[in-house]
């Protein structure tokens, strides 16, 4: 990293370091004096507390406290320093040499270990696929491919029958189409998702209501939902469908939700797009609403 942007002095002034925090947008910089000697970072939120307490955009960074901040040397590894940042709490870590010279800054982001959600593979197999799709001249609109991948994902989740579309937001958008979700109408959701679990909910011009979790799960709580569907119910306006959603490969507990709905005759949607393969009580993912949406599918319950 070239840190020539972000190394101030304490001669430079407040309105200088703004101006650099903005410019780099790092939210991080370093104080150095002589050559590039390091003394201590300099972050937005101090530049917010010298201003609370009085100073001056246009007064000098000699103001600012001096203290020792937390660094790795030259030699230290990937490991050391990550381990630094976790102790600390703390984002950015500056390098120095033997001579306490600033060298580099190192960001969490760029070393900290990544729990990757859900990652694309493109094997031998695929690649022949995607060649006699083009080979064939089947692109658009349909062909013998995605026929077969329907039929695969009906058999392997055991329901009636299975269609391909764009995403798994196409394919809640379609369900919500079918159960006559309008202008005017309420949807229950799940709190803890992603906004493409309740994005339909708004392209219908309908109103989402979201759902709190339960601690197991992390999914849809069935106690949070009998007490929405109560409040709906003496309020007059039960939801049109409730959306839950299966995070992270986990199934929410399918057995109470699914008897509420059924209580208050409100059709279940799952979002399964995370839980493909996943079973509940030895029954798949996806097929215990009235219809369950994968990535890039939509299952219709038999």
């Amino acid at each position: 990293m070239d840190i020539s942007g972000i190394c101030i002095t304490r001669q430079s002034t407040l309105r200088d370091a703004l101006d650099m925090l903005d410019r780099s947008g790092l939210g991080v910089l370093l104080l150095v004096e002589g050559d590039r000697k390091f003394e201590r970072t300099v972050t937005d939120g101090d530049l917010r507390r010298l201003l609370l307490e009085g100073a001056s955009l246009d007064q000098a960074l000699a103001i600012i406290p001096r203290h020792r901040s937390i660094v790795v040397p030259e030699n230290g590894t990937r490991r050391d320093a990550l381990s630094l940042m976790q102790k600390h709490t703390i984002d950015h870590l500056p390098v120095v040499d033997a001579s306490s010279r600033v060298v580099d800054l190192i960001e969490r982001r760029g070393i900290d270990e990544q729990i990757l959600l859900s990652t694309p593979h493109m094997g031998d197999a695929e690649r022949d696929f995607v060649e006699e799709a083009f080979r064939t001249n089947w692109i658009a609109p349909l062909g013998p491919n995605v026929d077969a991948f329907e039929a695969e994902v009906a058999e392997l989740v055991g329901v009636k029958s299975a269609v391909a579309l764009s995403s798994g937001t196409a394919a809640i958008h379609l369900a919500l189409v079918l159960l006559g979700v309008s202008s005017g109408d309420c949807v229950f959701c799940s709190s803890l998702t992603f906004a493409a679990s309740v994005n339909p909910i708004v392209y219908q011009n309908a109103e989402p209501v979201l759902i709190d979790s339960e601690p197991e799960s992390w999914n849809m709580s069935p106690v949070a939902l009998e007490r929405a569907l109560e409040v709906a119910r003496k309020n007059g306006r039960l939801p049109k469908a409730v959306i839950v959603v299966n995070l992270y490969g986990q199934s929410a507990d399918m057995e109470p939700l699914l008897a509420l709905c059924d209580r208050y005759d409100v059709p279940m949607v799952e979002d399964a797009a995370e839980s493909l393969g996943a079973k509940y009580r030895g029954r798949h993912s996806g097929t215990f609403g009235r219809m369950g949406a994968f990535i890039r599918s939509m299952e219709i319950r038999s």
